[in-house]
This record gives structure tokens, C-alpha cells and sequence, in this order.
């Protein structure tokens, strides 16, 4: 699995990269940051 923060639309988020594409987590969960998500243990 690999996890990235990027900029979308001027806003600041992070996802999962999947084949060619990245599907936005960040706006799909309550972690503001991946470094949040990643310190709740909640990610795999």
C-alpha cells in the first residue's frame, strides 16, 4: 500500500494510490492530516 498527502483544489489531503489514480481519504475520514491517520493505527 502506498499512502500520499497532495493538494486538491486548493485543499490539503491525503489518500491511498491505486493503479494510476489516488482515491481521496481525506475526504472520506475524520483524520485531518495522514500523520493523524496514521497515529490512530486505523489505516490497514
Amino acid at each position: 500500500m502506498q499512502f500520499v498527502s497532495y493538494v486538491n483544489k486548493g485543499r490539503a489531503t491525503y489518500g491511498l494510490v491505486v493503479g494510476e489514480g489516488v482515491v481521496d481519504l481525506g475526504a472520506r475520514g475524520p483524520h485531518a492530516s495522514l500523520k493523524a491517520a496514521i497515529a490512530s493505527g486505523k489505516l490497514m
